[in-house]
């Protein structure tokens, strides 16, 4: 007889089986002579087999069951309502939701309606994330009361059947009458069955939970970790439910349950790339790419060393959530494909791995413009934080698009006349991109040859006057001085031209004809060629008439009124005073900036350029306490310094503002980005250890300062391995200073010999060999004061 009656609930052995396992059999049953009320209600039935149902382990399983569904302020489980023995079985009873599905039932309905291995990543996702969230409740239990964590559990037998989701449906045939606006809804995700289930307590190690060695566990062959089957240890993480529910991911992307003895890397990719059938054929470039991703998450999780999977549920699930946002950016129509580069970058995938062929003109120049844009603001924000952009992301991008740019686009726009080009696709734009990430990642040869690729024809003047900018700024980093002073002065002559072409037709028409974008550029093609041309030597030629005090002033004039590039305007004219060390030029640029300067040392407000105004100031303060000729001249930092004990010092009002700066940036050591944060501390260090000789008590936190600006920037490295870049360069400007504070004379100058040779090696490696040449003029000794070289730190 297959109809059995227990306790008053009904079920029948052959057609109710939800699912059955080594260990146990769950029946879907009614309650017998229900009333109409009842029927929002939906019952299983457990039935305990071989050494599950021995009465300890029972009584276990139904004590933590309790346990969790009193104490957290999450449901995450279905709880067992109680347990009965019926002619010497015993089975267990539980409630769940009528509108629900276990994971097995969601699975085989969701392979039924879309195919075997072929279930939408989107639809994917929403199972593991609700799943995710579910353990995470699981293993950091919360007070319903208190909200404060009281204990948590690992499950231990995460597998399809021991999981039910409430509020959840699939319809299959979309003729079916739909009770919701969607054909899939995935609800909440609850667990069943903790026989294994065991506390997680606080140690040394973190969060661990141990079984003892007289303590049974359940494990189910395709789901369960290494760590389980082969007793290999006592002690266990949440890591190990981790590992189970990547064995759903993979169940669900490849359409077979992965048995332990095939858990291998080549093997479990094979079986993944198998198992796999294409959504959309004709988005299979990307559909590889989310394949692949997929792969790196799954990979990482299956590792058969618990340290190095993700620890928790909340580390899979945001690993997860950059595969969903990739997803979407691929879904969405035209697609995100600076969105799917971002993430592709994040999550690790292979430049080769990464092919753009089926990609529009429209994505690829919304892609070109994006990475335009996340340059640009790299370079220039206040806080680098908040930009989801780093210089390595940038290139990776950049290299991706690039490809596509050489193999679709490139000859078919080469192929029309220049003047159809700027509609069709942002060449200069492209272009100027391409040669700011690699500036940014300190490739400035790399930038230089795409310019050197550039036809000029198919660019505007706008575009020029940009791309001119990029390749001055590339030369610049690459040491390549005279190059830079003609870079910009292209810009400057081709502005000019224009604007005054502009001023004579608004004298005759009586119009405004100005340009104020174009007034922007020259005004800032001006000062960048006035540096240039002063510090790299360029003034000296007989033929240049134009000095670096005119171009400045010419910069202030058209860029009267710009609240914006005025100041770092005035920024770069204080600093050519402080190079020249002009301290009268130094009062005359000052009075036309002193409030906004002002403004910025005293409340120490990173407006009008980040750290400039603050920077500028130290420099200025620095060179006024060092340098004789430049104090009798400059007025401006009268009032700041002092005499203490017969030696000059800064007074206490601007320590204390120094102070405030290293207590307010000092936590972000380690992650400064900023090359002016670097220079910043620099100077605070040099002034609090060399303006306050006195002061015993300033040396430690100048030495901190200096400390900071070696190590700081995660992108620098002194160690020669690393790849040489600015704030490199910036981090062996101040080693060197700190070598000076903190060692004796003769050992100073031996750390610094090997900080030379070690900076010799970094140019060798970096092919440098402009910065290499320049060195080479300076003695050994001296070499390290880079700032003989590097002669405005122009960086």
């Amino acid at each position: 007889m297959s109809q059995k009656i227990v306790q008053g609930y009904c079920f029948d052995t052959h057609k109710d089986v939800i699912r059955k396992t080594e260990n146990s059999i769950l029946y879907s049953a009614r309650k017998v002579n229900t009333d109409n009320e009842l029927d929002i209600l939906k019952y299983a039935i457990k039935e305990y087999i071989g050494g599950a149902s021995d009465e300890v382990l029972i009584a276990r399983e139904k004590y933590i069951s309790h346990t969790i569904e009193n104490d957290s302020e999450l449901s995450i489980l279905v709880p067992i309502l109680e347990v009965v023995e019926e002619q010497g079985t015993k089975y267990a009873i539980m409630q769940f939701r009528k509108n629900g599905m276990f994971l097995h039932e969601v699975i085989e309905a969701l392979e039924k309606k879309y195919g075997v291995g072929n279930i939408p990543y989107g639809i994917q996702y929403d199972i593991l994330s609700s799943l995710l969230r579910a353990l995470d409740g699981l293993h950091n239990i919360k007070d319903r009361y208190t909200k404060k964590r009281t204990n948590g559990f690992v499950h231990m037998d995460i597998q399809p059947s021991n999981v039910f989701f409430e509020n959840t449906q699939v319809v299959i045939d979309a003729t079916e009458n739909v009770t919701s606006d969607r054909e899939v809804v995935i609800g909440t995700a609850k667990f069943i069955d903790l026989q294994s289930a065991l506390p997680l307590k606080e140690s040394k190690k973190g969060l661990v939970a141990i079984r003892q060695k007289d303590e049974p566990s359940f494990v189910t062959f395709g789901y369960s970790a290494p760590e389980q089957v082969h007793f290999n240890g006592y002690e266990f993480t949440q890591a190990t439910d981790v590992y189970q529910v990547a064995a759903i991911a993979a169940r669900m992307l490849t359409g077979v349950e992965i048995q332990f003895s095939d858990v291998s890397y080549d093997k479990l990719v094979k079986k993944m790339a198998d198992n796999h059938a294409k959504e959309d054929e004709s988005s299979s470039n990307f559909d590889e790419l989310i394949m692949s991703m997929y792969k790196n998450v799954l990979l990482i999780c299956f590792n058969t060393n618990v340290k190095y999977r993700y620890q928790t549920a909340l580390d899979m699930l945001g690993a997860l959530s950059n595969a969903k946002i990739l997803y979407d950016a691929v879904v969405k129509k035209p697609r995100d494909i600076y969105r799917i580069l971002q993430v592709a970058h994040n999550m690790c995938i292979p430049l080769d791995n990464i092919r753009l062929g089926d990609v529009s003109a429209r994505e690829f120049t919304s892609v070109a413009t994006a990475l335009n844009k996340m340059t640009y603001n790299y370079a220039y924000s206040n806080n680098k934080d908040t930009v989801p952009f780093t210089p390595d992301m940038g290139l990776y991008i950049f290299r991706s698009i690039y490809k596509l740019w050489e193999s679709k686009f490139k000859q078919a726009f080469l192929d029309k006349e220049p003047s159809n080009q700027i509609a069709d696709v942002p060449y200069s734009l492209f272009i100027n991109g391409g040669m700011g990430c690699y500036n940014l990642a300190g490739e400035y040869e790399e930038a230089i040859k795409l310019w050197k690729q550039l036809d000029l024809k198919r660019v505007n003047l706008e575009g020029y006057v940009k791309l001119c900018n990029r390749l001055a700024e590339s030369y610049n980093l690459a040491f390549l001085y005279k190059n830079a002073y003609d870079a910009n002065n292209n810009i400057v002559n081709a502005l000019r031209a224009v604007r005054n072409i502009e001023i004579a037709q608004s004298t005759i028409l009586g119009i405004e004809g100005s340009s104020a974008a174009r007034d922007v550029n020259l005004g800032r093609a001006c000062f960048n060629m006035a540096q240039f041309m002063n510090c790299y030597g360029v003034e000296s030629v007989e033929d240049v008439k134009t000095t670096s005090v005119e171009l400045f002033k010419e910069a202030y004039q058209v860029l009267d009124g710009n609240v914006q590039t005025k100041p770092e305007a005035y920024y770069h004219g204080l600093q050519y005073a402080i190079y020249a060390k002009d301290g009268a030029l130094f009062n005359e640029f000052a009075k036309d900036y002193e409030s906004t300067l002002k403004k910025n040392m005293d409340g120490l407000e990173l407006a009008y350029g980040g750290v400039l105004p603050y920077l500028v100031y130290l420099k200025g303060l620095w060179l006024y306490i060092s340098n004789s000729e430049f104090r009798n001249n400059c007025e401006y930092y009268s009032e700041y310094v002092t005499q203490v004990e017969g030696k000059l010092a800064v007074g206490d009002e601007v320590i204390s503002k120094m102070l405030n700066a290293i207590e307010s940036y000092g936590s972000l050591s380690n992650n400064i980005r900023d090359i002016n944060l670097q220079l910043m501390y620099k100077y605070i260090g040099k002034i609090l250890f060399y303006g306050n000789s006195s002061r015993g008590t300033l040396k430690d936190t100048a030495i901190r300062a200096m400390e900071l600006s070696v190590n700081g920037n995660k992108y620098a490295s002194v160690n020669g391995y690393g790849k040489l870049n600015m704030p490199s360069i910036v981090a062996y400007m101040s080693k060197h200073e700190l070598n000076l504070m903190t060692e004796s004379d003769d050992e100073a100058m031996e750390s610094n010999e090997i900080l030379f040779e070690t900076l010799q090696h970094a140019l060798d490696k970096s092919g440098w060999k402009n910065l290499k040449l320049l060195l080479e003029k300076v003695e050994a000794s001296s070499c390290m004061d880079l700032c003989k070289v590097i002669s405005y730190e122009n960086v």
